[in-house]
């Protein structure tokens, strides 16, 4: 029970930081669709180099494979095919700089839009403990 507690602790924590980044990046308060789109834009036009952060360069050559432009299919066969590559993306979560953050939430976040299937990368994710 204890350990049931936590787990639904840590989930409550990590939807509230989920929350705080998505309202950090809200663009004018979500009214103006052309400046959403232009910033939804400017964050998938910036390309991580995932073997220039330390959190990530072990699994650099999994993450280059992921990409924005791709459809949702693709990148969540790559994932389902890599799952570990979900451990290196909750390294991003961590990382200062916001970029590569803002554009793993942005694929992410079209990826589910595109593909509600998507979600079972993350089920999958919780079930091996990552």
């Amino acid at each position: 029970q204890v350990q049931t507690s936590f787990a639904h602790h840590r989930e409550r924590q990590a939807m509230a930081e989920a929350a705080s980044l998505i309202e950090k990046y809200r663009v004018d308060g979500g009214g103006d669709l052309s400046k959403a789109a232009e910033t939804h834009q400017s964050i998938l036009s910036f390309k991580p180099d995932w073997e220039s952060y330390e959190a990530t360069k072990a699994s650099a050559h999994v993450l280059k494979l992921i990409e924005a432009d791709a459809p949702a299919i693709k990148n969540k066969s790559m994932i389902q095919g890599h799952i570990q590559v979900v451990q290196a993306c909750m390294n991003v979560m961590a990382m200062r700089d916001d970029k590569p953050i803002q554009w793993l939430l942005t694929l992410f976040y079209d990826m589910l839009r595109e593909d509600s299937s998507s979600y079972a990368i993350f089920e999958e994710a919780t079930k091996q403990k990552i």
